[in-house]
This record gives C-alpha cells, structure tokens and sequence, in this order.
C-alpha cells in the first residue's frame, strides 16, 4: 500500500485524497488500466468525494458504458491517433468511412490543437451552426452521437495524456459559440439533453472553464430554464458568458 499511495502522490493525486483514491484502485484493479490510473480515478472520486463506492458505482459505470457503445470502434471510425504520450494517446478527426464522412462537414465541434495558457486542451462548439430543426426533421439527430462521444473521449484521452505527463489533474476550456443559434433549440431540448447525459455520465471532473461566446441577448433568459435540464451546478460555476467583444476576455484564458 505504501508504494501505491507514493505513486500516487507522484502522479498529482492531493494528499489528502490518496487514501481515497488507493483504496478506490482496489475495487476497480479488474477494469482496463487505461482507466484506473491515479489521475482517472481521482477525477471519479472528486466527482463522489464523500463516497469510496460512489465513486467504484459511477467508474464500472463507465467502463460497462464504454464496451456498450464500442468506444474502440467510435475512434476508428472518427479519428486517428495523432501522438504517443506515455502509456496513452491523443486523436485528431478524421473520418475514416462513408457514411462518417457524410456526416461529419454538419457537426458542430471539435477539439482545437491550441491549448490555454495554463495548458488545457481546448474544444470549440458551434452549437448556432447545427442544424437541430432539419436533424430532427429527418430523424437523423442520433446519427451525430457518435461523432459527439469521439469528440469528448479525445478530449478526455488528451485531459489524461497531459494529467500523466504533468503529474497534476488537467481539464479542458469548452467554448461554445452561440453565433447564429435559433430559437428551434428549445423545441428539440430532449436532443441536447441526450449529448450533455453523455458527459454528465461518464466523464465527471473533466471541465475547466466554459465560456459562451457570442451569446445573444435572449441567451440569459433560455440559459435560466435549460441549464438545469444540461448540467450540474458545480459545471455551471465553471461558466463564463460573454457577448460579441468576446477577444480580449477570452484571451485572458487561451492563446
């Protein structure tokens, strides 16, 4: 036990959360060791801070949820590996069949290869240029959940390749433009509640900042009723919402 709790404290894990997390790594020692590395399991029991078997409860979770949608095949479908770091990987977008690439030039986000100043990953969503209205319409809205979980496991793998080359918790900058976004999201809110189950679900503590770009001035008033329905309050104090002269904020954040 020793040497496990000494290795966590080398990976970045708190002090005061190595007991948590080494006792956290006896429970789930039969999962993939891609996901039971100090820094994956500290996120997962920041996420149930006041609970050991909360947190194995939402970790089994993930990993049972990961072979149910065949994760491994997601990212060969969408993506290939982009660079070795360590014992894991980074991905970059690139569709790799037909119907992906048909798909992919009428999705609405991607993670950037920029990176803050404090060295976070950034994903960009461009919720005003999805068409919600026609997808729902054509009954094809499912179709982009794929092309949404390869994008956040990129995102968490690449929150995790740097966690692991850094020895400290890395989280990702989310900025969502808003530019051009219709009033037909409030119609359809069950389908953007389907995408933000995903992340509410099973990738807990990955959030850093989120900042709203462009937001409208009808944005404070839907944010009121929809924020409940998409995301937990300690994710909406991560928040940061800001109009068109956007630039020289966000730039206190990101390069």
């Amino acid at each position: 036990r020793r040497d496990a709790e000494a290795s966590a404290r080398a990976a970045g894990v708190p002090i005061e959360l190595v007991g948590k997390v080494f006792e956290l790594s006896e429970y789930v020692a039969d999962l993939d060791p891609s996901l039971t590395d100090p820094v994956t399991l500290l996120r997962f029991q920041m996420a149930s801070p006041d609970s050991i078997h909360g947190a194995h409860a939402r970790l089994r979770s993930f990993s049972d949820w990961r072979k149910h949608v065949d994760i491994a095949g997601i990212m060969e479908e969408w993506g290939e590996r982009d660079a070795e770091i360590g014992e894991t990987y980074r991905w970059r977008s690139c569709p790799t069949t037909e119907r992906a690439a048909l798909l992919a030039p009428h999705f609405f986000g991607n993670r950037i290869r920029a990176h803050t100043r404090q060295g976070r990953p950034i994903l960009v969503l461009r919720l005003g240029a999805f068409d919600i209205e026609g997808a729902t319409r054509e009954d094809i809205a499912d179709a982009f959940i794929k092309p949404w979980i390869f994008m956040i496991e990129n995102t968490f793998q690449a929150c995790r390749a740097l966690s692991l080359r850094q020895r400290e918790l890395v989280t990702t900058t989310c900025i969502v433009d808003l530019s051009g976004l219709s009033m037909a999201w409030l119609q359809h809110m069950a389908v953007l509640q389907e995408f933000a189950k995903i992340i509410n679900n099973n990738y807990p503590e990955m959030l850093g900042m989120l900042a709203i770009v462009r937001a409208p001035s009808v944005f404070t008033w839907i944010w009121q009723m929809a924020a409940p329905l998409l995301m937990e309050e300690r994710t909406r104090q991560k928040m940061l919402i800001l109009g068109q002269d956007f630039q020289n904020k966000l730039n206190d954040h990101a390069e």
